[in-house]
């Protein structure tokens, strides 16, 4: 019997993996760029950063919930 849960084993996967990634690209920035950069060209970046890992979440998400045909089911309304 499948469950009504919101998020379910392949989403939670998605999910962090993007924060997995995003704290690697964070990370690896900041230890090899930041003695190059000022303070502000730094949280420029950490944006953009932020704006790009969630973008990309949310498309695998949405994939995910299309592929499966969860999208649209009645369930998720």
């Amino acid at each position: 019997m499948k469950t009504t849960a919101s998020f379910d084993f392949l989403e939670s996967l998605i999910v962090l993996s993007c924060l997995v990634g995003f704290g690697y690209t964070l990370y690896s920035f900041l230890t090899f760029a930041a003695s190059q950069l000022d303070f502000m060209q730094i949280i420029f970046a950490v944006f953009i950063w932020v704006i790009a890992w969630q973008i990309i979440g949310a498309v695998l998400f949405f994939a995910y919930r299309l592929g499966s045909g969860r999208l649209f089911s009645k369930a998720n309304k």
